[in-house]
């Protein structure tokens, strides 16, 4: 997956220091005003820019418009192996919800509903809801 970095280089050691304030029950770290986040960083994440890397990989085939969100290789790595069972997407069930600190249970078992609902129908609803998201978000 091409993403931009947005982290300093040693993000990955300093993570271990910062893991008490992990907000997430979850594999995947997050915590309000990152300290590995660069001012850059903090620009693209804010304007969303830090996803148009995104395009890319959706042209090379590596990601699709929706489905389960890829996690980084070593949170992955401690999930079921059968989540990535389908390509991974741009958005899905998990990312639209309302609840920001979910727990890993509660997002495989979104990522799963979207595998047993996967259709045509199923994407062009989440791509919906999707766009309306980000009108929402906008208007905030």
């Amino acid at each position: 997956m091409v993403k931009f970095r947005t982290m300093y280089i040693n993000a990955d050691e300093k993570k271990k220091d910062l893991m008490i304030k992990n907000e997430y029950d979850s594999v995947h770290f997050k915590m309000q005003d990152d300290p590995r986040v660069t001012k850059v960083g903090r620009f693209l994440r804010k304007t969303s820019l830090d996803e148009t890397p995104q395009a890319l990989n959706l042209l090379t085939g590596s990601m699709t418009i929706i489905g389960p969100r890829p996690f980084l290789k070593s949170e992955q790595d401690q999930l079921p192996s059968d989540r990535l069972c389908i390509k991974p997407g741009l958005s899905c069930y998990w990312q639209l919800a309302d609840t920001v600190k979910m727990t890993n249970e509660e997002q495989l078992e979104l990522d799963y509903k979207y595998i047993r609902e996967r259709s045509v129908k199923t994407d062009f609803k989440i791509i919906g809801m999707t766009v309306s998201s980000m009108f929402k978000r906008s208007n905030c």
